[in-house]
């Protein structure tokens, strides 16, 4: 009887041995096709260039654009005429000046000069008051976390360190908090927000505007549009206890913001507009 045992469970084994190497050839030759592939579903579908934006004054940006969608000059009109006009001149595919042309007024404006880091992000602003002019008046310094984003910038007036500006981000890559720091104050809590959409901002298209508006034109480096935010002080004004900003956002066909404005029309650190077109592709 142990014989016996003994071979029942030689066979035994043999047959399962077999089924479970054809089971994983099986398993194999399925592994080989292809997965799925995955469909994006966030963000807009289509990429759209700002190409005309109403303020709330009633004037109007215009945005230009060259054959590769770089951005080469944006006009700001007022009725029949144009007021400025903003012209970027690049050294090879990065903007390195920004002249600008008061051209209503038939004189020159101020002009902006972007010297890039080692990171390939601006690492420095040189702004002069008019665009002929040598000599350098406000100069800001910029430093970057790991992931590229603005963590502080530096003003310079006349060589004379006067704030910076620091900056705290949340999970979703927004600003979460500002601080300032300047001459005869400890850094302070500048600005918290509270809430944002889920939409990407109006020059999120244009990597040239969207440096303009972030490095230049001192707007908050968020990838998505504030919709609360609670001002405790800036530079020059404390609020008591605080300035509560809600913000009304419309969009487009293409989740795009076609309007952004708040309760009282102040500008509190974001671009308000009335109406924005783009040029989808």
């Amino acid at each position: 009887m142990e014989k016996s045992s003994s071979l029942f469970s030689k066979t035994t084994l043999r047959s399962l041995f077999f089924i479970f190497s054809v089971y994983t050839a099986l398993l194999v030759a399925c592994s080989d096709e292809p997965e799925p592939e995955i469909e994006e579903t966030e963000g807009p579908g289509l990429s759209c260039l700002p190409i005309k934006a109403k303020k709330l004054d009633a004037n109007v940006f215009d945005y230009t654009y060259d054959g590769n969608n770089k951005l080469t000059k944006f006009e700001l009109s007022g009725g029949t005429f144009i007021l400025d006009r903003y012209s970027l001149e690049y050294e090879g595919d990065v903007v390195r000046r920004v002249v600008v042309d008061h051209v209503h007024n038939q004189e020159p404006g101020p002009k902006y000069e972007i010297i890039y880091g080692d990171n390939g992000r601006p690492s420095e602003v040189h702004y002069y008051f008019v665009s002929t002019d040598a000599e350098l008046h406000t100069r800001i310094v910029f430093t970057h976390d790991n992931s590229g984003r603005i963590v502080t910038k530096e003003y310079y007036t006349d060589g004379v360190w006067k704030h910076t500006m620091r900056y705290e981000y949340n999970s979703a890559g927004n600003v979460a908090k500002k601080f300032i720091t300047k001459i005869g104050k400890a850094e302070y809590l500048a600005t918290e927000f509270l809430s944002y959409d889920d939409k990407k901002r109006f020059f999120s298209a244009s990597p040239e505007l969207t440096l303009l508006e972030l490095y230049l034109f001192d707007y908050e480096p968020s990838i998505n549009n504030v919709l609360k935010q609670l001002i405790y002080a800036d530079v020059s004004t404390t609020y008591t206890p605080y300035l509560e900003v809600d913000f009304t956002v419309s969009y487009d066909e293409n989740n795009y913001v076609k309007s952004l404005n708040n309760q009282d029309g102040t500008a509190a650190n974001t671009i308000l507009f009335l109406s924005m077109q783009y040029q989808c592709e």
